[in-house]
């Protein structure tokens, strides 16, 4: 049995209703390599290419802002305003930021447990993640989220765009996610 949480103390009705133009996709993590970080970083131009609308919060630990740097050193400025480094927060912050995301992501080469996932879908969120350690004990494809490759931002971007373009499926494995 995966480790379990708390269902936040919200309407579950309002979770999967919110709507406004902005898709947003949520990241919430340390900053480095087995997390991912660089893939995500790699696929958020990939991304913005075909949607520009799109706003991508990341939360994290991100230790002498090096992600945050090169990102903003090696990508156009329109980029920038689509992307919040939000660095650490409270957990009512990051109840929040779960809260108003469309698409949660963590692109990990390794995960113990995947209880970020879980706290994902306690908001009733679909997730992407990769094949890994226990993330595949919390993904089933297709119905609570989606795998994209591991180490592969391309996959990453598809996947994203994936959701983007497809609303119901995203409530769908929202609501799968929450069950």
């Amino acid at each position: 049995v995966p480790h379990g949480i708390a269902i936040p103390d919200i309407d579950n009705d309002t979770r999967m209703t919110t709507s406004r133009p902005v898709v947003k996709v949520l990241y919430a993590g340390r900053y480095e390599y087995r997390k991912g970080t660089d893939v995500l970083l790699k696929a958020i131009p990939l991304v913005l290419q075909q949607f520009q609308d799109v706003l991508f919060e990341l939360i994290g630990h991100d230790s002498g802002n090096a992600y945050q740097e090169k990102y903003m050193a090696s990508n156009a400025e329109r980029s920038l305003g689509n992307i919040i480094f939000s660095g650490r927060v409270d957990e009512s912050s990051l109840a929040q930021a779960y809260f108003s995301c469309d698409i949660f992501v963590a692109p990990s080469r390794y995960e113990s447990f995947g209880l970020i996932f879980i706290e994902a879908m306690s908001y009733g969120k679909p997730v992407i993640g990769c094949n890994v350690g226990g993330v595949s004990e919390i993904i089933s494809a297709g119905y609570n989220g989606l795998f994209a490759e591991t180490g592969n931002a391309k996959s990453l971007a598809d996947q994203i765009v994936r959701l983007i373009k497809d609303k119901p499926l995203r409530e769908q494995l929202g609501r799968n996610a929450l069950r």
